[in-house]
């Protein structure tokens, strides 16, 4: 939990010297059905979304992109297909 508050002070002091809030900040958790650390970063003010090829099991579909992360990233390689 210690761990937890320092990363979360560093975060929140980096965002006050930017001039921004956190939530702001954008968050793609790839790889992430059960949107269990989606909903964490959430919980901290964070606009957090879920990425995987299947659809979510975290009952929160409006936050979860169902494709492949390398389509989100704009790093497709030829042959990849959305989910």
């Amino acid at each position: 939990m210690a761990d937890e508050n320092i990363t979360g002070k560093r975060i929140k002091d980096l965002c006050r010297q930017k001039g921004i809030t956190v939530r702001e900040l954008n968050v793609l958790v790839a790889c992430e059905e059960s949107q269990r650390v989606c909903t964490e970063f959430r919980k901290r003010g964070f606009n957090a979304y879920s990425n995987d090829i299947q659809k979510c099991s975290g009952g929160h579909p409006e936050w979860h992109i169902l494709m492949d992360t390398r389509y989100v990233l704009g790093g497709a390689t030829s042959g990849c297909k959305q989910a």
